[in-house]
């Protein structure tokens, strides 16, 4: 039977894995004004993963393809409508967008 991470049950647990990363808002520099060239700027700063903001003004079609471009991961969405108490949002295989607005609900 698989488990829940993945992986073979008959295969010892995978070691769990910490990416540096930060929030997209952070990338802030007048010199980078689309999402890749952002994405660009946080791989050469150090920084492994991004996490979103929900909702957003942000093509989804134009954040994987930066990803994929940079290999920076898309680590969650974090829900930040105004009123709303926030949630974080994260789910494996990170680079699929598609459904995340319903998993936040």
């Amino acid at each position: 039977m698989p488990r829940q991470d993945g992986g073979d049950a008959a295969a010892p647990p995978r070691k769990a894995r910490f990416r540096k990363a930060l929030k997209y808002g952070m990338i802030d520099d007048p010199g980078a004004q689309t999402v890749e060239e952002r994405f660009a700027l946080a791989v050469r700063a150090g920084f492994e993963g991004v996490e979103l903001d929900s909702p957003s003004d942000l093509d989804e079609a134009e954040v994987l393809e930066a990803a994929k471009a940079t290999g920076l991961v898309v680590e969650g969405l974090v829900d930040s409508e105004p009123g709303k108490q926030s949630k974080i949002v994260s789910f494996p295989g990170s680079s699929d967008l598609s459904g995340a607005s319903a998993r936040a609900d």
